[in-house]
């Protein structure tokens, strides 16, 4: 095991080392401020993973602009999330293929407030941290909540300063000499941290999941709910919350979630106290089959559909 694992950091160091003189960054940049979590603030850049370099145009307060300049409508929909609703396998030079939250919104001007290991709880330090300029009654609200990564996230214990690698110390200095990100990147998968290269992730996470206590799972729920609510009273702007299924929890070769994901994930999305706050609710929902991204931890651009929770027979018992 340690020699595989050894194997697997000398593989990725090499891996890094040629990277050095390319023009995207290995990874995705993003820090944490000690409030939440954002990418590089008003800038342009690239990172390389297996689908392909991504590019990404940011603000100043490094939201992703996407249909920024759109001719048909000038409204805007400011989202809110981590990786997932980011798009992390879309580019924003991309023609061919159409970000999830533009096919939501058609022709809107998308401002994303979303980024890795962006947890509910950095999601409504954000729009504490908001000012009422950038969001007002005109602007759509959307929340997206990663069912397969966000209910670790919200569990006691977790610590978001754990999983992002970089701070707004260093967050600069990688922008200028890039090869410093990958060095910082290396030494966390030494140590354990930021990033994980095992291949078995998804068995992984469904067992720690199968491993949480019912009613702390409840109680850390009922927390986020809560926080949710009290910081969107505060906005007159309508709102939806995008539910992201566990990528983790299907059937072997089949659509369906596993009768013990299943039931906790709709006992969660079907909860009143979700409808009380939004005014429109998504559940995403494979189209034809799992189809995930290179890193194996995120649904493909394009493989969900997106079902209004009035429609779901499940809620409506």
């Amino acid at each position: 095991m340690i020699l595989s694992y050894s194997y697997k950091i000398l593989i990725l160091f090499f891996v890094l080392a040629s990277n050095l003189s390319a023009e995207c960054f290995s990874f995705i940049p993003y820090a944490y401020n000690g409030k939440f979590v954002y990418l590089p603030e008003n800038t342009e850049f690239c990172f390389s993973k297996g689908d392909g370099d991504i590019y990404i145009e940011t603000n100043e307060d490094g939201a992703r602009l996407i249909n920024i300049n759109s001719k048909n409508d000038s409204s805007e929909v400011q989202v809110f999330g981590d990786s997932q609703i980011l798009g992390i396998d879309w580019s924003s030079n991309d023609t061919d293929t159409v970000h999830d939250i533009a096919e939501i919104f058609p022709d809107k001007n998308l401002i994303l407030y979303a980024a890795p290991n962006n947890s509910p709880f950095q999601v409504s330090e954000k729009l504490k941290d908001i000012s009422e300029t950038k969001i007002n009654h005109e602007s759509e609200i959307v929340l997206g909540f990663n069912y397969g990564t966000d209910i670790f996230r919200i569990q006691p214990g977790w610590k978001v300063e754990d999983f992002v690698p970089l701070n707004e110390e260093n967050i600069n200095d990688v922008l200028k000499f890039p090869f410093i990100y990958d060095l910082i990147i290396l030494k966390g998968m030494v140590e354990g941290k930021f990033f994980t290269i095992t291949n078995d992730v998804r068995e992984s996470n469904l067992n720690q999941f199968l491993g949480i206590d019912d009613e702390v799972l409840k109680l850390s729920i009922s927390k986020i709910i809560d926080q949710i609510r009290n910081v969107l009273r505060n906005f007159d702007s309508k709102k939806t919350f995008i539910i992201y299924p566990p990528y983790w929890g299907y059937e072997e070769n089949n659509k369906k979630l596993r009768k013990n994901v299943a039931e906790p994930f709709f006992f969660f999305a079907c909860d009143q106290r979700l409808a009380n706050i939004f005014d429109k609710i998504l559940i995403g929902e494979l189209r034809d089959k799992l189809d995930l991204t290179s890193d194996k931890r995120h649904f493909k651009t394009s493989s969900l559909n997106y079902e209004n929770i009035n429609e779901v027979e499940i809620c409506k018992s």
